[in-house]
C-alpha cells in the first residue's frame, strides 16, 4: 500500500488564480452586504412596492403578463418585465444568464440562468430552449436574446417566493383591463400594436371567431394583450397564435363565367363525335348541360365543370375598384359633411373600423382614401343616421 508523502512539490500545489480570487472576494462582499442590510420582513409593504411599479399605468401592467394558446385554451403567465420588478423589489439577489448551445441544424438555442438569494443562500439554476423562427443571422440573435431573457425570468421567479409576486401578477391582469378608457379606443390601439408584427384585423377576428371589431369584450382584450406580450418577448410567434388562413384563388380562366362547360377546342381543328357538353348550337354559342336542363338534381356529365354557387364564393374577393375620379367625389362629399357638422375624420375612421368596414382590407386604412368607393358610398348614404355617433 502506497503511503502519502509528507510534503508535495511546489509545482503541484494548486493556488487560486487572480481572477478566481477577485470573483470570490466579490461574492463574499455581496453576501456580507446582504447580511448587513437585510430585506424588509413586511410582505405587504414589499407587495405594495411591486404593485406601485407594475401597475403604474395600463401599458406597464399589460407588459407584466403573457398569453399563449395551447390545446384550445389560453394560458396566462408572468412575463420578463414582472420578473425584473420582483427581483428589484426583493433585493439581495444575484442573477446571471448565458448561452450554452446554439444548434443551427435543429434551429434551437439553449440558455442557462442562475439566480442566487445572497441573504438566504438559496440558488436556482434553469435551462431554457428557444426555437429559431427567423432565417439568417438576425434570427439567431433574436432567438439568443429571447432565450437569455426567458431563462432569467424563470430563475428569478423560482427564487422569489410565489406568495410574493403572484398577487402582483393578478393585480396586473385587473389593471390591464383599463376600464377608465373606452373599450373601442383600447381595441383600436391593440389592433394598431399588432400591425407592427404583421397581424391583420382579419386574423385577430378569426382567432376570436368574431365577425366585427365591436364584438370584442374586456376579457378578449385582456387575452389579446397577453398574446402581444408573448409575441414581443419571443415566447411565441405571431404565426402560431394568429395562423394565416389559406387563401382561395379567385382567378378564373377567360370566358369561364360565360360557359360552365369545358374549355372549347381550337376552331382550326374540329372533329366529329365531340362530347355533348361542348357541342355548339345553331347560333354558334357553346352549350353545356347546365344550360340544357334547369334540374339541379341532374348529374353533371363527365368533362363538364359545374357552376359555382354563390354561397361558396370566396368572401375575401373585393369588387372591382371604380374610376378614381368618382371615388374622389365621394371622399370630397364626406369631408364636406364632416366640416359642416364639425366632425373629425379620425373619429369617422374609428367608427368605420368599429363597425367592421375594414375587416376585408389587406392593410389598415389610414385615411378615407384607403377605403373602396362602395364603402364610402354606403357611409355617405347613411350620414343622417351615423353623424350623431361621431365625435
Amino acid at each position: 500500500m502506497n503511503e502519502l508523502p509528507d510534503s508535495f512539490p511546489d509545482d503541484e500545489i494548486v493556488t487560486p488564480s487572480a481572477l478566481e480570487a477577485i470573483a470570490r472576494a466579490d461574492i463574499n462582499q455581496q453576501i456580507a452586504t446582504a447580511k448587513r442590510w437585510p430585506r424588509t420582513r413586511d410582505i405587504h409593504k414589499m407587495q405594495e412596492r411591486m404593485i406601485g411599479m407594475a401597475c403604474y399605468s395600463t401599458e406597464a401592467a399589460a407588459e407584466c403578463f403573457y398569453a399563449v394558446p395551447k390545446a384550445g385554451l389560453t394560458l396566462y403567465g408572468p412575463s420578463v418585465r414582472l420578473s425584473e420588478i420582483a427581483a428589484y423589489c426583493w433585493g439581495n439577489l444575484y442573477a446571471v444568464s448565458r448561452i450554452v448551445d446554439i444548434n443551427p441544424a435543429s434551429r434551437i438555442v439553449t440558455a442557462q440562468a442562475v439566480a442566487w438569494d445572497l441573504e438566504s443562500n438559496v440558488k436556482e439554476g434553469i435551462e431554457y430552449t428557444q426555437r429559431i423562427t427567423i432565417k439568417g443571422e438576425d434570427g439567431i440573435k433574436i432567438a439568443t436574446l429571447a432565450a437569455i431573457a426567458l431563462a432569467g425570468r424563470n430563475a428569478k421567479l423560482k427564487v422569489v417566493p410565489r406568495v410574493i409576486w403572484y398577487p402582483v401578477y393578478e393585480r396586473c391582469l385587473a389593471t390591464a383591463r383599463g376600464s377608465a378608457i373606452p373599450l373601442g379606443a383600447r381595441v383600436a390601439e391593440m389592433i394598431k400594436a399588432f400591425a407592427v408584427f404583421g397581424v391583420t384585423i382579419d386574423r385577430i377576428l378569426s382567432k376570436l371567431t368574431y365577425e366585427a371589431i365591436n364584438q370584442i369584450t374586456e376579457d378578449d382584450l385582456q387575452m389579446l394583450r397577453g398574446y402581444y406580450t408573448a409575441i414581443k418577448e419571443e415566447a411565441s410567434s405571431a404565426e402560431s397564435i394568429f395562423p394565416v388562413m389559406g387563401k382561395t384563388s379567385t382567378t378564373t380562366e377567360p370566358n369561364r363565367e360565360a360557359s360552365s362547360g369545358p374549355t372549347p377546342e381550337p376552331s382550326a381543328s374540329r372533329r366529329r363525335g365531340r362530347p355533348p357538353g361542348s357541342r355548339r348550337n345553331d347560333a354558334g354559342d357553346a352549350t353545356t348541360p347546365s344550360q340544357e336542363s334547369d334540374d339541379p338534381g341532374q348529374p353533371t356529365q363527365q368533362g363538364a365543370i359545374p357552376p359555382v354557387s354563390e354561397s361558396i364564393q370566396p368572401t375575401s374577393a373585393q369588387p372591382p375598384e371604380p374610376p378614381e375620379d368618382s371615388k374622389a367625389k365621394v371622399i370630397a362629399e364626406l369631408r364636406d359633411l364632416l366640416a359642416t357638422n364639425q366632425k373629425s375624420e379620425p373619429g369617422l375612421m374609428a367608427k368605420m373600423q368599429e363597425w367592421g368596414f375594414a375587416k376585408n382590407l389587406d392593410t389598415q386604412p389610414i385615411t378615407l382614401d384607403d377605403y373602396p368607393e362602395n364603402t364610402l358610398v354606403q357611409v355617405a348614404a347613411k350620414w343622417e343616421k351615423i353623424q350623431d355617433k361621431l365625435r
